[in-house]
């Protein structure tokens, strides 16, 4: 079966780390997820479909 997203995405889960960089040689949109909350206003927070909470980020790749 092919895959027929014109635009993958691609989200990235993070925890107590850094993103240093998302590479990937297509374009993609890219969701960054962290879900390290200390110190963070309560406003910036999401609940995820999981049920999990973090802070959302959305990235759209370079046409």
């Amino acid at each position: 079966m092919t895959n027929t997203v014109a635009k993958p995405t691609i989200v990235v889960h993070l925890d107590g780390g850094l993103v240093s960089y998302v590479e990937s040689d297509v374009h993609v949109n890219v969701i960054i997820a962290n879900h390290d909350l200390d110190g963070v206003d309560e406003s910036e927070v999401k609940t995820l479909p999981d049920g999990s909470r973090a802070t959302v980020c959305r990235e759209v790749s370079a046409t």
